[in-house]
């Protein structure tokens, strides 16, 4: 009977002798499995790191692997799936940043930068499209610092896409949305300054391009802009005044000069003006009339003038043949006369646009005229 009292006296303090044991040997493990982890999230961000080194170095293909092993080591750090998506994109491996992509978007859909990037993916894949969509989540989605200056930045990138598109009502809504956020960002209201241009919005360039010289009025590119803008609202004389003011403040740049000297032409030609009597206003119509016609011949220069040029030129030798006939009798010109070479002008232009290989500039004086003529 003593024995036995004895054997059970002693049973429960092995027991607490084994639990005591194993739950030093679970502390153990668990520091090995923690202090493991430690070791392996730091090799992940070794990689990482080294990854970021390798793509500023422009080296994305070797970038790629760094990214991959640390992607690898940790999947659940959200950066290093973000990095690993976006060397992809920058080594040319669309269809492998799409698939990096798609898992972040999977795990979180409102994602702002993995939209971000997966609206460049379809951009290089030629899906502009869905990355018109991608753009517009990433513009709505959620960045971890939320950020404004992300936003903006996708929407800027989505407006130039637009604009190197031609796509200018589309562009025209995005500036829109774009209004106010570049009030204490230069750089900013500069670039949507210009988008308006392109969005063929002169009218709004202009309004941008003053709010900018009100805070900056030593700015010469800001005038250059102005003096674009006022070019596309017909408004030459303010035109010039905009690019004298930047040569002013540049006086040895020779593009400014050119711009002036174009405005000046454009104001000494431009017909639409109500304040015209009607033989200046015939008087300019036939120079830009042989203009159009001079600049035609040219650019066909030894070739056949295709249908229905030849006819169109024709009947502008003969209207300067009736301009010879009534300077000799003295006849007063007409503004019908003067509308009628116009309208002949802007014929022979249409006509020579799909006739000639090489096209006129931007800023080429009969272009700039004929499409204000056909406002």
């Amino acid at each position: 009977m003593t024995a036995g009292w004895r054997q059970n006296i002693a049973a429960p303090g092995l027991i607490l002798a084994v639990a005591a044991l194993m739950l030093g040997l679970y502390g153990v493990d668990k520091s090995l499995a923690s202090l493991e982890a430690r070791e392996v999230t730091a090799e992940a961000r070794d990689h990482y790191q080294d990854g970021q080194k390798l793509l500023a170095a422009g080296k994305a293909p070797a970038a790629v692997d760094e990214f991959r092993h640390a992607h690898t080591l940790d999947r659940t750090n959200r950066d290093f799936d973000l990095a690993l998506g976006g060397a992809e994109l920058t080594a040319g491996r669309d269809d492998d940043s799409q698939q990096t992509l798609t898992e972040v978007l999977n795990r979180n859909s409102n994602d702002g930068r993995a939209n971000f990037l997966m609206a460049r993916v379809r951009v290089a894949q030629g899906r502009f499209d869905d990355a018109v969509s991608f753009y517009h989540r990433a513009i709505y989605g959620s960045w971890p610092d939320g950020s404004a200056a992300d936003k903006i930045e996708a929407r800027l990138e989505l407006a130039n896409q637009l604009a190197a598109r031609g796509r200018s009502e589309e562009l025209l809504s995005e500036l829109l949305l774009l209004d106010g956020e570049d009030q204490n960002d230069p750089k900013l209201a500069k670039k949507v300054a210009a988008l308006y241009l392109e969005a063929g919005s002169p009218a709004r360039a202009e309004a941008a391009y003053r709010a900018i010289l009100k805070e900056n009025p030593e700015d010469a590119d800001a005038f250059d802009g102005l003096g674009q803008a006022e070019l596309g609202r017909g408004q030459y004389r303010s035109a010039h005044a905009a690019f004298a003011a930047a040569l002013k403040i540049h006086p040895d740049d020779v593009n400014a000069a050119a711009k002036v000297q174009l405005a000046d032409r454009l104001a000494e030609l431009d017909p639409t003006s109500r304040r015209l009597q009607s033989v200046e206003k015939y008087r300019r119509s036939q120079e830009i009339l042989d203009l159009v016609e001079a600049a035609t011949l040219e650019c066909l220069k030894g070739q056949t003038p295709p249908a229905p040029l030849p006819d169109l030129l024709a009947n502008s030798a003969k209207m300067r043949t009736e301009k010879m006939r009534a300077q000799k009798t003295g006849a007063m010109p007409s503004n019908e006369a003067a509308e009628s070479r116009l309208e002949l002008a802007g014929e022979i232009w249409k006509a020579r646009l799909h006739a000639c290989a090489a096209q006129p500039p931007d800023d080429d004086l009969l272009r700039i005229l004929i499409t204000k003529m056909e406002q």
